[in-house]
């Protein structure tokens, strides 16, 4: 029995630690996936470019009627390059909102490291719904 307490004690001290140190955690960690789908911000760049995609596709769709093959497919390589462009754009786009909203936050939260979610498996603070906020204030 009083190998129990001491084992319970030992667990309590030792969860009781390790959420300390986790609040005073100097590495934060971010959920990409969830930023990206939860920030209005970067919903918009990505719901703006699909809608350029389907437009292009439908614009694509209309032109070819009567093309000749090598025709269409020379217009289709066009169409290709112009989406890939908006694309990376797009992303660059994502990608600066994010990692500008992590530096931000981490400095004023004394964070040291952030990682992705991937990456984190304990100990780190989730610092995803304020990444958030700082996108979305940025907001056009």
């Amino acid at each position: 029995m009083k190998k129990i307490i001491a084992l319970i004690v030992l667990c309590l001290f030792i969860f009781s630690a390790s959420a300390a140190f986790a609040e005073s955690s100097t590495i934060g960690y971010v959920n990409l996936e969830n930023t990206i789908q939860q920030s209005k911000k970067l919903q918009k760049l990505t719901t703006d470019f699909d809608s350029f995609q389907n437009q292009i596709v439908a614009d694509f769709n209309r032109e070819k009627v009567g093309l000749s093959e090598d025709d269409a497919r020379i217009k289709a390589a066009a169409y290709e390059d112009d989406i890939q462009m908006r694309k990376q754009m797009a992303e660059a786009r994502i990608d600066s909102s994010i990692r500008t909203a992590i530096k931000l936050v981490a400095k004023n939260l004394g964070l040291e490291i952030v990682v992705t979610n991937g990456v984190a498996i304990y100990g780190c603070k989730d610092i995803t719904a304020d990444v958030i906020k700082i996108i979305d204030i940025g907001q056009d």
